[in-house]
């Protein structure tokens, strides 16, 4: 079964609980938009909701290319603005 549900990932009272072990939780393009101190703290409120064998899945984009040589402009400048980063497989 599959569910989906609201809730303010930086208020871990608003996350839906685990609904028994085995649960899965994904976030989903959603890491890139913060900075790595949101980003930690977003993480750490859906682990506090999660039970003994629950699993996180993280789903994002991998950096694999130096930034200079992207020519993504308008995304580059969204990440600058809202203070958010593209990470590569060694930051995570």
């Amino acid at each position: 079964r599959v569910s989906f549900a609201r809730g303010d990932y930086f208020d871990a009272a608003t996350i839906p609980a685990s609904a028994g072990r085995g649960t899965c939780f994904a976030l989903k393009t959603i890491l890139h938009d913060w900075d790595d101190h949101d980003a930690g703290a977003i993480m750490r409120n859906v682990v506090a909701r999660m039970e003994a064998g629950d699993r996180l899945f993280v789903l994002e984009f991998v950096q694999v290319v130096p930034e200079f040589l992207r020519e993504r402009p308008l995304w580059d400048l969204n990440m600058r603005i809202f203070g958010g980063r593209e990470r590569s497989v060694a930051n995570f």
